[in-house]
């Protein structure tokens, strides 16, 4: 937390010898503050547990297999959920293939490479509009500071993380992504992968 606090004080001095807008930092309260670092230590990670500082051993649920040196721990609160994001060092390994591509981004395909593939853009906000519609519906109907408009804006907050979540996982897994190329050669595996991004931001 008091890196935190020194990194933002930091930035807002160096905007300001800069002569840029400064912004100084703003105070967050406990409503605004929803996550903690270990920085390097405090923490390990055995199996399916992980031992907190100050927290004591907890079991998680471990989507994949942690690779490199881990750097950093960070526990985060989130729609009722808690969830430890682990910063690691890894060297990258990555083999040069020689081969090309050409990718067209387009309005009816997401993306049309040169290889006469197409991808299609899944549109997970669009398909989801009506429930958020009938969501935010009841949230606007409900009384400020009642117990209920709580319950109804966590409800909406989580048909929300769920949408980010399809659209991450579209970006990092989909076919789409699945180019592996050399990076003397312009075109890339990273440039497709911000393409996809790019256009479910638009969506």
């Amino acid at each position: 937390m008091v890196e935190r606090l020194d990194k933002a004080y930091q930035a807002f001095f160096r905007r300001v010898k800069r002569g840029e807008k400064a912004g100084f930092p703003r105070f967050k309260g406990r409503n605004r503050y929803h996550s903690f670092t270990y920085p390097q230590s405090g923490f390990s990670l055995e199996g399916k547990y992980i031992t907190l500082s100050k927290v004591g051993t907890i079991r998680i649920k471990l989507h994949r297999q942690v690779q490199g040196i881990i750097k950093t721990c960070t526990v985060l609160a989130k729609n009722g959920r808690y969830y430890v994001c682990l910063s690691c060092e890894e060297e990258p390994k990555i083999q040069a293939t020689g081969g090309s591509v050409g990718i067209d981004l387009g309005v009816r395909h997401l993306a049309i490479t040169s290889d006469g593939d197409f991808h299609d853009a899944p549109k997970y906000l669009r398909k989801s509009e009506r429930q958020l519609k009938k969501l935010q519906r009841i949230v606007s109907r409900r009384k400020k500071g009642s117990n209920r408009r709580k319950k109804a804006v966590a409800l909406l907050a989580k048909k929300h993380e769920y949408i980010a979540n399809q659209r991450r996982n579209n970006a990092h897994r989909c076919p789409s992504c699945g180019f592996e190329c050399d990076r003397d050669i312009n075109a890339a595996k990273n440039i497709l992968k911000r393409a996809v991004q790019q256009r479910q931001n638009v969506s």
